[in-house]
């Protein structure tokens, strides 16, 4: 089967579980057997970065790069403009995916210039966190999601999500039928287990400061993120041992409102901001924390709960949205913005050992259901219906 990946909406540069899921699932996807993978990337974007390698590194057999050129002149750089970044005209991307010959289109992004495509295409919805959350979204971005997901509805041949809870959210709010949207959760690399390596762990406590005891948040300060929960809970009788650990953004940049924050409630001193992680160091973290706490008020997935949770780190999630879905019966779930219900499970997580070695099992055995080569697979089998349902023939 012959796939192209629509990858020129890829922008370099730190980012979030967006880029972790493309990195991985596009990488682990060229890596299947009988699957010829062709990936359309903007002039200038390593190739590497995009399948999350080492600069230089080979590329997987099954994949071929083609460079797709972003428009010149006047109409060229108000595209730019309006997207932050230099994108190819969508001419220019059809063109491409046709020289490609593919059986199926793939977009991995919330993005719709594949749609001029003569090739069954298959979108991706990672969330409608703007159904749910819209003050949080901008008029003129809410109205994009939704035209869109609407043209997403009506042209692709299948739409692929992460968890159940976003395929009920698009076939009970938005209509899709239930047949064509296909769910395909995300993965975990094998990087992601419990360092057991003393002298590792030693290091990366000296060389990011750790105290000796923590709480793990990895999200960038995004307003449905909820981090001012967890900074209200350091300020609770039941949780003023507890030191809160954050990464994910630039402490003087992103974070510059969230450590104001933390000042005003008198906290800022047990609060200490990593910054952008290498994605290496993250099971580091993971395994000398005392425990995550992600108190996120939506999600579509919830990659971080995993990542602890194969690190062996016990989890205390909200409640909300597809958490629940994620964590299974391996975490310790509570209402996103009842801080009375927060502290008195935090307060016990923190305090009790035996509760967080079973959270800790139990979460080590629930992320290893779920795996990049996995997802990858299930990936692969809704592209090929897709190709199959046009062709007539099986891929």
């Amino acid at each position: 089967m012959r796939v192209s990946v629509d990858g020129t909406h890829y922008v370099p540069g730190p980012g979030g579980g967006l880029v972790t899921i493309f990195n991985n699932l596009i990488r682990h996807l060229a890596l299947l057997p009988d699957t010829e993978t062709a990936l359309l990337l903007r002039e200038g974007v390593p190739a590497e970065h995009t399948l999350g390698l080492p600069e230089g590194a080979a590329l997987p057999a099954g994949l071929t790069v083609v460079r797709v050129r972003a428009p010149r002149g006047a109409l060229g750089r108000a595209r730019n403009i309006l997207a932050r970044c230099a994108l190819p005209s969508l001419a220019a991307v059809t063109h491409a995916a046709r020289e490609s010959r593919p059986d199926v289109i793939y977009v991995p992004l919330h993005t719709f210039d594949s749609a001029q495509h003569q090739a069954p295409t298959v979108f991706t919805i990672h969330d409608l966190q703007h159904e749910f959350l819209p003050g949080y979204f901008s008029r003129k971005e809410r109205m994009r999601r939704s035209t869109y997901f609407r043209l997403m509805q009506r042209h692709g041949a299948a739409v692929v999500v992460p968890s159940e809870f976003v395929k009920g959210t698009l076939v009970e709010r938005m209509g899709f039928a239930p047949e064509r949207v296909r769910v395909v959760p995300w993965g975990l690399g094998p990087g992601y287990a419990r360092v057991a390596d003393e002298a590792r762990l030693a290091e990366a406590r000296v060389r990011y400061r750790l105290p000796e005891r923590f709480v793990y948040f990895p999200a960038k300060p995004w307003p449905h993120k909820n981090h001012e929960l967890l900074l209200k809970l350091l300020a609770r009788p039941g949780c003023r041992e507890c030191e809160l650990v954050l990464s994910g953004f630039a402490p003087e940049a992103e974070g510059a409102e969230l450590l104001r924050r933390a000042e005003e409630l008198g906290v800022r001193g047990r609060v200490y901001c990593l910054g952008h992680l290498d994605y290496g160091d993250l099971p580091l973290i993971y395994s000398l924390a005392t425990l995550v706490a992600n108190p996120s008020r939506f999600e579509g997935f919830g990659l971080p709960v995993l990542e602890a949770m194969a690190c062996g780190c016990p989890v205390l999630c909200s409640d909300a949205t597809s958490l629940p879905e994620v964590a299974g019966d391996a975490a310790c779930l509570a209402p996103a913005d009842d801080l009375q219900a927060w502290e008195e499970a935090l307060s016990r997580l923190w305090s009790d050992e035996g509760e967080r070695e079973r959270l800790a099992a139990a979460g080590v055995t629930r992320a290893a259901g779920f795996t990049w080569s996995g997802a990858a697979g299930r990936l692969r089998q809704v592209l090929c219906d897709a190709a199959d349902m046009a062709s007539g023939r099986e891929c």
